[in-house]
């Protein structure tokens, strides 16, 4: 456990120092967003092919997956630029309570979406991302689009919503919601996984369903 903890501080704090570099070379929303993704895949993916075992890349992952990951990415994109422009604030005070509040809002609000994802009348949604087969960390957003779109909503209903924030903190959660999910779903197995937790959740489907705290609440932690 301590392992993974750091791993994942470590994680956290390079998804923020991408972020202050984005900000600090962008002064847009569209060039701040575009640079935290690029970089944050760019990070991802530089991992897979000299640092973590991911076994071999399948270059013949069909094109509607490719398409699939696409229209999530910029469907997340648009809705973060209209709470951007429409949500925020103009000043740029960071809080770090905030953004500590926000992340623990998120997990509340996302444990009972994700655990009725996969009850049988949701399931139709959810099972695309079950079926994506690369591990790479580009699966985190190998979803159904209404998926991506109920899990960008959850989060901004839940905090910006009403609690208004300065774009840092958004751009906080942006960077530390692309590295880290994709990081979650690097590596070839269990072994390698750098989330081997969630690596649970994709076999066995009824546990590990929050990221912080809402499975030991529940009773559906599960350590590997």
């Amino acid at each position: 456990m301590k392992d993974y903890l750091f791993k994942y501080a470590k994680e956290l704090f390079i998804a923020l120092a991408i972020t202050r570099i984005s900000t600090y070379k962008y002064s847009s929303d569209t060039g701040i967003l575009i640079s935290i993704f690029l970089l944050s895949y760019s990070y991802i993916f530089l991992n897979a092919l000299f640092s973590v075992p991911c076994g071999r890349f399948r270059w013949e992952y069909t094109r509607k997956s490719w398409v699939l990951m696409a229209v999530n990415w910029y469907i997340a994109y648009w809705m973060t630029t209209w709470v951007l422009d429409n949500v925020v604030t103009v000043e740029n005070i960071y809080k770090p309570a905030q953004a500590i509040y926000y992340l623990i809002v998120f997990d509340i609000a996302y444990y009972p979406m994700h655990y009725l994802f996969h009850t049988r009348l949701f399931w139709f949604i959810h099972k695309v991302h079950h079926q994506a087969q690369v591990n790479q960390g580009v699966d985190a957003f190998y979803m159904h689009p209404i998926e991506l779109i109920l899990t960008v909503l959850v989060f901004y209903i839940g905090t910006v919503m009403w609690i208004p924030t300065s774009p840092l903190i958004i751009y906080d959660m942006v960077a530390i919601g692309i590295k880290n999910t994709m990081w979650a779903h690097m590596g070839a197995d269990a072994e390698h996984m750098q989330s081997p937790n969630h690596w649970l959740h994709h076999k066995y489907f009824n546990i590990n369903y929050g990221n912080i705290f809402m499975d030991f609440i529940f009773d559906t932690f599960k350590q590997y």
